[in-house]
């Protein structure tokens, strides 16, 4: 496709860049017929959050999805919240704002549950309809529709694409205070980085780390996804990684802020989380 989104992808092998250039989409690359697409093909498409005490954002992202993408002329056909056992309101506040809401604990009630989002996000799997699955983060603060429709776009476009991510310009928060660029650190200092050096025809895939994603359900079951904490995207085989779709508005990338723990927590997640993320990401690799 021509007009590739620009990004600075000095590391990419040659390989990675032909990768790359033929599997990104850009806004420019996004079929407007997408409803037209998903009738034609058949599929039904749900929509999940994994969610944990966001009760300040789950409600807006989930009535702009019910809003913009549901209903008879809508790409949604199914939009669940799963909760990992908040203590505030996102039950109730995901309710109202027209998803259901299931306990992700409760599923697959024979396999002990674990904490985590990749915990929530394979045990999706067992309710979820859909023939094409989206997952989207519950803390987004900007949310636009886009994020799902581009998502899933790639999917209807091309059948032989099982699996999109999204990536994003990454402004970070301190506070009061937001810089326009410096988020994504652990996949800039660790994901990436071991990638590249074992599968370096995955680095085309700029964000693997990045909370939103979309996939063939079947593909997505038959790759048994791990029951670890850490972001999905490294704990599915790097097989399932296909294409890479960009959320991008006209000619500006759309970007995720990214939010920072208190300096103490920051330390204790060095420590020890990181270590975590690294075995996470290693078991993927064995597969």
């Amino acid at each position: 496709m021509s007009d590739r989104p620009t990004y600075d992808v000095p590391w990419l092998t040659r390989r990675a860049h032909r990768w790359y250039a033929k599997h990104t989409y850009g806004a420019k690359d996004i079929a407007s017929d997408l409803l037209d697409l998903k009738r034609e093909a058949g599929v039904s498409i749900s929509v999940a959050l994994p969610a944990l005490n966001e009760a300040n954002t789950v409600g807006p992202i989930c009535r702009s999805i019910v809003d913009h993408l549901t209903g008879p002329a809508g790409l949604v056909d199914e939009l669940v919240v799963l909760d990992g056992g908040s203590a505030d309101d996102t039950v109730a506040v995901a309710r109202a704002a027209g998803a259901s809401v299931v306990d992700a604990r409760g599923l697959i009630p024979h396999v002990p549950p674990v904490k985590g989002k990749g915990e929530s996000l394979w045990r999706s799997l067992s309710i979820l309809t859909g023939d094409i699955i989206c997952w989207i983060d519950a803390d987004i603060t900007n949310f636009e529709p886009h994020f799902v429709s581009r998502l899933l776009a790639p999917l209807l476009m091309d059948p032989s694409c099982m699996f999109v991510k999204a990536f994003y310009r990454r402004p970070i928060a301190y506070g009061e205070v937001t810089l326009p660029t410096g988020g994504g650190r652990v996949t800039e200092l660790l994901a990436r980085p071991l990638l590249n050096a074992l599968f370096p025809e995955l680095s085309g895939v700029v964000q693997p780390l990045s909370g939103e994603y979309a996939g063939r359900r079947d593909v997505s079951k038959q790759d048994s996804l791990s029951t670890c904490s850490t972001r999905w995207a490294s704990t599915a085989s790097p097989r399932l990684i296909s294409a890479c779709a960009r959320t991008a508005t006209g000619r500006s990338t759309s970007y995720r802020p990214w939010r920072t723990r208190s300096r103490k927590r920051s330390c204790g997640a060095r420590k020890s989380g990181d270590v975590s993320k690294l075995r996470t990401i290693t078991r993927c690799i064995r597969w």
